[in-house]
């Protein structure tokens, strides 16, 4: 039996056609949840928030117990939400989750033991290498202040684009309000109603303050969760009239732009089954209209987690080879496909795509990939020099040519000029995959080029700020990723280069590269500069590479 309500249109259905061919289908999910938590009692530290003698919860819940109750309740997008504070917990969440990405869109971590210590930033940048990694939960605490450390971490969070789900509990409603006052980028959500105890009588008019003061800060989302969970006396109820009292107060203080649904599964089992909870707030939400009840169940959640759908257009880039062009989330981009299309596409990643480029420079070499079965692509992702908006773009690429179009799992990256930020960049928070690097007289120091005066716009930070952020910015200082997996390196670079110095590029990015044990190669031209010399794009060695590298041979 279908739940009433429960399967009404949201999905929204595109497809695009170009040439008459498909690209792709899109689709907006109609109903994400955020906050759904997976265990297993074998975990080193198994649950122990959870009564062994409950019979509802004391047991393993895994993605095979989860995804039939999706899939009936017409659940088709899912943030799952870290079960406790287990550090190594973080990397088992994304790696239960992989085997269904199109359903598990994300995991939040919990970072609560070494928030504010010397070991954060190692770990968080670890998992920050999988775009699936959202962010962390803060529930336990550990220091008694907030120091300047715990600030120091929050502001790299937010500087990663992360986000931080928040307890109350250990950390206060005046917390997490101090929190969004000193970063006001960061993104907040405040787990379960920030903590709200719900009895049947009215609310606490001292905490329904705290509650509006942390709700004006507009980098603090609301989630509307563990809806059950939140009554003191279990099971709870299941008429709305009791819960709506704190729904009225969340839509008011927070609106209908910052609220978002979760369901806290699988411990709303306490009360009753997964339909149950999402009927009672769909029969809230929906009375207040169709905009607010889609914002709620489906919008909102891909704003704040940064959740967005690829969607695929008809595009404008104008091409020196027959191919095709089209756009992903508005931007440029292009695949130049061989005669004969393998079943695992080998593919040559070019940058940057910038207006006039690829140009009629590069027909020599884009003719000798494709007579070996290699496609090119590329997106345009501005004038971003590496910054964290335009590796989104080339993700979202990536996703879509291997997932969508068969491309296979490790191109071989052709970096001209600036195109050297933009995919070292990429390449060391994803080196499992890349099958080798290639550039032409590549950037690889944002302080040679383009500087950082002018390259702090792109990464939305003040000049000193990108400064001081530099080794989680600049391809030179980002290199042991990329080395550790052994990724093949060859430049080709003039000694005249004033535009692009050598010696403050490839010379510095090969030195620390083979320091770090990686293999790469150079091979530096006499009295050439950074110019449109013939050579540069009809290099036999670097063709060569080029090819073996996107065909995965030595």
């Amino acid at each position: 039996m279908i739940t009433k309500n429960l399967m009404k249109p949201l999905v929204r259905l595109l497809t695009i056609f170009a040439a008459g061919t498909p690209f792709i289908q899109a689709y907006e999910p109609a109903l994400i949840d955020t906050h759904v938590h997976l265990w297993h009692l074998d975990r080193p530290e198994g649950i122990y928030w959870i009564p062994k003698d409950s019979r509802a919860l004391y047991r393993s819940f895994m993605p095979k117990d989860h995804e039939a109750i999706a899939q009936k309740n017409g659940v088709n997008g899912v943030v799952v939400v870290q079960a406790g504070q287990h550090l190594p917990d973080n990397q088992w969440n994304l790696d239960v989750t992989a085997h269904n990405k199109a359903l598990y869109r994300g995991v939040v971590g919990n970072l609560s033991q070494v928030i504010g210590t010397d070991r954060f930033q190692p770990l968080f940048d670890k998992l920050c290498q999988n775009d699936r990694y959202l962010g962390y939960r803060i529930s336990g605490r550990t220091q008694k202040t907030l120091t300047g450390e715990f600030y120091r971490d929050l502001k790299k969070t937010a500087r990663q684009g992360k986000t931080v789900d928040i307890l109350i509990g250990k950390y206060t409603l005046a917390d997490a309000a101090n929190i969004a006052d000193r970063i006001p980028n960061l993104k907040i959500i405040i787990n379960h109603f920030g903590g709200v105890s719900l009895d049947g009588n009215p609310l606490d008019p001292a905490w329904i303050e705290k509650f509006r003061v942390v709700a004006k800060h507009p980098n603090v989302f609301c989630k509307v969760s563990a809806l059950f969970g939140r009554v003191k006396s279990q099971p709870a109820p299941l008429n709305l009239t009791f819960y709506k009292p704190i729904l009225d107060l969340a839509l008011e203080c927070f609106g209908e732009d910052r609220i978002i649904f979760g369901s806290d599964w699988p411990v709303t089992r306490t009360t009753a089954d997964y339909a149950s909870v999402l009927k009672i707030t769909r029969d809230y939400f929906e009375k207040r209209g169709p905009t607010v009840s889609l914002k709620l169940f489906a919008s909102n959640a891909k704003k704040f987690y940064d959740l967005e759908d690829i969607q695929i257009e008809p595009g404008t880039k104008k091409l020196p080879l027959s191919g095709e062009s089209f756009r992903i989330n508005s931007r440029n981009a292009f695949v130049i496909l061989p005669k004969k299309v393998e079943d695992k596409t080998p593919w040559v990643w070019y940058a940057p795509t910038l207006p006039g480029l690829p140009a009629k420079s590069e027909i020599w070499m884009f003719q000798r990939f494709l007579a070996k079965g290699i496609a090119i692509a590329g997106i345009d992702v501005g004038e971003s020099y590496g910054s964290r908006d335009g590796r989104k773009g080339f993700s979202e690429l990536y996703e879509y040519l291997t997932r969508q179009r068969n491309f296979a799992k490790k191109p071989c990256l052709l970096a001209r000029s600036r195109g050297g930020l933009m995919l070292y960049n990429w390449a060391v928070e994803n080196p499992e995959k890349v099958g080798g690097v290639a550039g032409i007289y590549p950037v690889c120091n944002l302080e040679s080029y383009p500087g950082i005066a002018r390259a702090a716009g792109a990464y939305h930070m003040t000049k000193d700020e990108l400064k001081a952020a530099l080794h989680e910015n600049n391809p030179t200082e980002r290199l042991q990723p990329l080395a550790a997996v052994k990724v093949p390196i060859f430049h080709i670079h003039g000694d005249n280069d004033k535009l692009v110095p050598y010696h403050l590029n490839t010379q510095i990015l090969v030195e620390k590269y083979l320091k770090f044990g990686g293999p790469a190669e150079v091979e530096l031209i006499k009295d050439q500069g950074h110019n449109m010399w013939s050579g540069w794009f009809e290099s036999e060695t670097l063709t060569r590479f080029v090819i073996n590298r996107a065909l995965g041979k030595p």
